[in-house]
């Protein structure tokens, strides 16, 4: 985890709840011509979220996880979705949704942490993986010392159709 990430404080909404939201300003007197931030009312630091994750693994598999702070996100940039990095990771993204609030009193946001709750626990019940990038797999493995066993990569022959 990059320190300069683990202290940036996030907004994060989860899709049911942007979804009640968009129901509730169809029709809605109150937000006709007006634009909206959909936001949770909750924020908390990406390392708070990484905390989250870790006991979330710990209670599933009783083993801790693994995890290796280095010291920025510089690296990471050079592989992974560097205006993602650059332009939400790294800054403090917090909204104020009062006018939402305003429009919609009765909106209720689930907590962040029962939606990853919710999300982590519906994965360990039917894990679906998405491909692997290499050139992650790379870095990380780089960055923690551990290497991926080239078991997980699928062979051509069973390379999934939409690859």
């Amino acid at each position: 985890m990059p320190e300069d990430i683990a202290d940036c404080v996030t907004t994060l909404t989860f899709v049911d709840d942007v979804s009640k939201a968009i129901s509730m300003l169809i029709g809605n007197k109150k937000a006709l011509g007006e634009a909206y931030n959909i936001t949770n009312n909750e924020s908390m630091t990406w390392g708070d979220i990484l905390n989250i994750y870790s006991s979330l693994f710990l209670q599933a598999t009783n083993n801790v996880l693994k995890v290796k702070y280095i010291s920025n996100s510089k690296g990471l940039q050079s592989i992974w979705n560097t205006a993602q990095i650059r332009f939400d990771r790294l800054y403090n993204r917090t909204f104020d949704n009062s006018k939402l609030m305003f429009a919609c009193p009765t909106i209720d946001f689930k907590s962040i942490n029962f939606c990853i709750s919710e999300s982590f626990n519906n994965f360990i019940k039917a894990p679906k993986w998405l491909g692997i990038n290499i050139g992650y797999e790379a870095w990380t493995d780089k960055n923690a010392s551990e290497w991926m066993s080239l078991a997980e990569l699928d062979s051509i022959k069973n390379k999934p159709e939409s690859a």
